[in-house]
């Protein structure tokens, strides 16, 4: 008897850490604000100068 009833009361406890979690999960997102994302288009960006080095072995 008392395995059946420690395995509902663990049962239980898994339920109700579900249910706040996804409760929690659910309420994340209604702060009210904003993200806004923007791409950077390759043609905005300015290619960095480019040098040659050239090294003569003695």
């Amino acid at each position: 008897m008392l395995r059946w009833s420690g395995g509902l009361l663990l049962l239980a406890l898994v339920f109700f850490v579900g249910l706040a979690v996804g409760m929690a999960l659910e309420d994340n997102g209604k702060t009210g604000d904003q993200t806004l994302v923007r791409t950077l288009l390759p043609t905005t960006l300015t290619p960095r100068e480019t040098v040659t080095v050239t090294v003569s072995k003695p």
